[in-house]
């Protein structure tokens, strides 16, 4: 990775950790959110492992008595699931409500006390936009980012947990192109950098009245 790469993450990430604060301010609504987030999916990847059960331990040995219950079971997995994610999205929506006002109102503050040489220099449609588009997105990426992160890491170490405690052959020939997938995708962020480098420059060259969007 690149000096200016390297800059520019410091930069993304400079900027997440200052923005958190904002999210921090209900930080017992916030860890409730990723709880609920990480029950739901911990009900999901249960799934698999009853119906399993299910099979092995009832159908094939003819245990048919006890199929009710397992079926009271799996139904639990998936209505327990639902009622977490259900409460999750409630607790979201508040917090992400409670965040979007206080992003906005900092932002008001800071605009009344910029000086007049700021928006001189500034197109009026650009504050806006800052203002009402670019405030929601940084919320939804720290709050949203952050549960579904936990809820995709979770998922993803715990279903190959499952595979490799089950099926390890199978489990090791499905991460065994990760890394080449990793590589092609640095390949083809460096390709494409170069090229719209190229084509920015090109640009500049051939309509050099033009201002770049």
């Amino acid at each position: 990775m690149d000096q200016e790469a390297v800059l520019i993450v410091f930069q993304i990430m400079k900027t997440i950790w200052r923005v958190s604060g904002f999210l921090f301010k209900y930080k017992w609504l916030f860890w409730l959110t990723i709880g609920l987030a990480i029950g739901s999916t911990l009900f999901a990847m249960s799934v698999p492992l009853v119906i399993r059960h299910i099979f092995d331990e009832i159908v094939k040995p003819k245990k048919l008595d006890l199929l009710p219950w397992a079926v009271v079971a799996l139904a639990s997995c998936y209505l327990f699931g639902e009622m977490l994610n259900s409460l999750r999205i409630r607790v979201n929506n508040t917090v992400e409500q409670k965040v979007l006002i206080d992003l906005r109102k900092a932002l008001h503050d800071k605009l009344l006390i910029l000086p007049i040489g700021f928006f001189d220099n500034r197109k009026s449609g650009d504050i806006a936009s800052r203002v009402i588009e670019d405030v929601q997105e940084v919320e939804r990426v720290i709050l949203d980012g952050s549960e579904q992160g936990s809820k995709a890491l979770l998922m993803v170490f715990g279903v190959s947990g499952i595979m490799f405690y089950f099926e390890p052959l199978l489990a090791t020939l499905m991460v065994l192109p990760i890394p080449l997938m990793l590589v092609m995708s640095r390949i083809h962020f460096i390709v494409t950098k170069k090229n719209w480098s190229k084509a920015v420059s090109y640009t500049h060259l051939t309509l050099p009245t033009n201002r770049e969007v």
